[in-house]
């Protein structure tokens, strides 16, 4: 009897192995969540371009103060980068043929995307749903996962190393002794590139939304 259970045992192990795709044991958030094509926050344009190739256009932008530039690759990618450090600050596609870990990609289930990434509540900015996820490494890098508000199924992905609304840009701008400091230059030293952690500079108006640049 013993022996049917280790055999039981070994065969349930051996069939998560071989049948459940990689990442699906253990929901939460992985540090490749927050890279795109083997891009992350912090990375220059050379980076974006070996990954994404030539985009096709570029547009200017600003949000929070601080400049950007918004890029838009073929096949739904958009890479903006911070004007003054030239690093990555945002990553977002809304491509149907995207795949990310586990298998995650466009019209996920709710279901699924817990599964693989945790639990966690939706949010609503500017009309639209998203799982916010942290990157347990760099708290102010997010995984964010636009679903549809009925049925729940993923529309987009976007990593961010950029506030989400005015209060916490506001926050952020605060010094760690909690003295406040000039909009621009918080936020610049907070998400400067930093030895340990690559992430980049904060950036208002015209503002770069969620969606893209507006006018």
């Amino acid at each position: 009897m013993m022996s049917c259970v280790r055999w039981l045992g070994r065969g349930i192990l051996l069939f998560c192995l071989l049948f459940v795709p990689h990442g699906v044991l253990a929901a939460g958030v992985q540090p490749e969540d927050f890279m795109m094509r083997g891009v992350a926050i912090g990375a220059t344009e050379s980076d974006v371009r070996s990954a994404f190739g030539a985009p096709d256009y570029d547009l200017d932008g600003r949000r929070w103060g601080i400049p950007l530039k918004t890029f838009t690759f073929p096949g739904a990618f958009e890479i903006t980068l911070n004007r003054r450090t030239h690093c990555v600050v945002e990553m977002k596609t809304t491509s149907r043929d995207y795949v990310a870990r586990a298998g995650v990609r466009y019209g996920a289930t709710s279901y699924y995307l817990k599964k693989i990434y945790g639990k966690a509540e939706r949010r609503y900015m500017e009309g639209r749903a998203y799982y916010v996820y942290e990157n347990p490494h760099a708290t102010h890098i997010r995984l964010l996962l636009e679903t549809d508000v009925e049925s729940g199924s993923l529309l987009s992905t976007c990593i961010t190393a950029l506030p989400l609304t005015k209060e916490e840009a506001d926050a952020w701008q605060l010094e760690e002794d909690g003295q406040e400091l000039p909009a621009e230059e918080s936020l610049t030293n907070l998400l400067a590139p930093q030895p340990d952690i690559d992430t980049s500079a904060l950036p208002e108006q015209p503002e770069v939304r969620l969606g893209g640049l507006t006018n």
